[in-house]
């Protein structure tokens, strides 16, 4: 808005503004602004106060708002792995669908960032389980708080997805310790949901999970200090499944 003040610019119509995205890795230039997982001083007394003020409105009900807590405790580790203890004791044969539902949420977040399934297609899947007479999140008991309904306009289906990236991702990781594997887990996703006409938005997630390569930096040995950025052969999901197959 300054900007758009010192350039008396006339707003009668909308103004576009456009970021300038650089990498955390890039070098720090005056000029550019790098956002990390980390806060300030002075972001971390606001959202303490914003945090009394939720608990004043919402009790016991803000320990579940985990998108909130995530970032007003600094992005901690330690408040993922307490929010989604319930999945520690998954395991990998006799799953019922409300976790194999879950393992599929926690795989498509936390390798496409807002991503999503259509609440119907949840009740779907989870009908094979007879309780139709049940709404999504008593059937998805004892971590359906680690999940999230929206619906972005009065017109549009419902949405699912997990609360936050980062519990998505701990998840993943946290259900393939226990034997739940992220092939297997991508196999029966795509077998339970792709099996037919598959919608062209759940088509580009699917594409971009299997697929998607993200640049790697990596130190050139020729080239002593200096650093290079490369694409991997293959996409991270797959990266990772290689991974796991060879610990």
């Amino acid at each position: 808005m300054m900007t758009v003040a010192e350039q008396k610019i006339v707003t009668r119509m909308p103004v576009v503004i456009f970021l300038s995205c650089v990498r955390n890795n890039a070098p720090q230039q005056s000029d550019h602004v790098v956002l990390k997982n980390t806060l300030s001083d002075n972001e971390k007394e606001t959202l303490n106060e914003k945090k009394e003020e939720l608990q004043k409105k919402y009790k016991d009900k803000c320990e579940q708002f985990h998108g909130f807590n995530i970032m007003q405790s600094n992005f901690s580790q330690d408040y993922v792995r307490e929010a989604c203890a319930a999945l520690e004791n998954s395991k990998k044969t006799n799953k019922p669908r409300k976790t194999q539902l879950a393992a599929f949420l926690c795989l498509l977040n936390a390798y496409v960032p807002g991503s999503y399934l259509l609440e119907s297609q949840c009740l779907d899947f989870l009908r094979h389980e007879d309780y139709d007479d049940l709404s999504l999140e008593d059937q998805m008991q004892p971590f359906s708080h680690l999940i999230i309904t929206f619906q972005e306009d009065g017109r549009a289906e419902k949405k699912v997805r997990m609360a936050h990236t980062m519990i998505a991702q701990y998840c993943t990781e946290l259900l393939a310790k226990a034997g739940v594997t992220r092939s297997d887990t991508t196999r029966n996703f795509v077998n339970s949901f792709c099996r037919y006409e598959i919608p062209l938005w759940l088509l580009g997630f699917v594409k971009e999970m299997l697929t998607k390569r993200e640049m790697k930096k990596e130190v050139d040995p020729t080239e002593g200090r200096d650093v290079k950025e490369e694409k991997p052969l293959f996409s991270k999901l797959i990266l990772d499944m290689r991974e796991q197959i060879q610990t």
